[in-house]
C-alpha cells in the first residue's frame, strides 16, 4: 500500500497544473494582491495527498507526515492541457499530462491525469 500510495502521491504532484499568478501594479502605485490563476494553488489526490502549483514549480506532500514525496515543473499547454515534471523521492522522473475539467466560474476544480507510466488519477482542487 505505500509503494502504491507513493506511486500515486508521484503522479498527483506531477499532474498538478501550470499556471503562474498575475502580479498588478495597484493605483496607489504599488503591487496588487497575487491573484490565484489556472492551476495556481492546492489540489487533493488520493489518499489525501496535497500537492501545491506556485509559479511553474509544483510539491507534492504525504498526508500524514508532511513529508515531500516529490518535486518538479508544470507548463499549461494548448486545449486545457497541462504537463508535468516529476522527480519524485522513490521513482524515476516520469511526465504527467494533465486536463483541466470541471470549470466553475471561470476556475478549473479537477484534472484528469495520466503518468508516462500509465496510472490514471483525478486531482481536484482543495478549497
Amino acid at each position: 500500500m505505500v509503494t502504491f500510495r507513493k506511486s500515486v502521491s508521484c503522479a498527483a504532484l506531477a499532474s498538478m497544473l501550470a499556471v503562474s499568478g498575475c502580479a498588478m501594479v495597484g493605483s496607489g502605485g504599488g503591487p496588487a494582491p497575487i491573484r490565484q490563476s489556472g492551476v495556481e494553488g492546492q489540489w487533493l489526490g488520493a489518499e489525501g495527498i496535497m500537492s501545491s502549483f506556485r509559479g511553474g514549480a509544483f510539491e507534492t506532500r504525504a498526508a500524514d507526515t508532511g513529508e515531500v514525496l516529490a518535486t518538479g515543473s508544470y507548463q499549461e499547454q494548448p486545449g486545457g492541457m497541462v504537463q508535468i515534471s516529476v522527480q519524485s523521492r522513490v521513482r524515476e522522473p516520469q511526465t504527467v499530462n494533465c486536463l483541466k475539467v470541471g470549470a466553475a466560474g471561470g476556475r478549473f476544480n479537477q484534472m484528469n491525469c495520466t503518468s508516462s507510466a500509465g496510472q490514471n488519477f483525478v486531482l481536484t482542487r482543495a478549497g
